[in-house]
């Protein structure tokens, strides 16, 4: 679960910046259940994948405010 703001004591809005709050999945994770022939490409990813959440907190707020 994660929480993408919070209210101060004056009412104002405290949300995450950009890098405030990021994810890393490692490759292992992501592709957790593959075959065991499966090979990860580590050409095409990082490992592990970092994925910032300050975009997806502006696309949710922004959809319902």
């Amino acid at each position: 679960e994660y929480e993408f703001g919070t209210i101060d004591k004056f009412g104002n809005r405290l949300n995450i910046k950009p890098g405030q709050c990021v994810i890393n999945i490692r490759l292992e994770c992501l592709y957790n259940g593959m075959p065991s022939e499966f090979k990860f490409p580590t050409h095409a990813l990082p490992n592990p994948v970092s994925i910032d959440l300050y975009p997806v907190q502006e696309s949710v707020l922004s959809s319902v405010l």
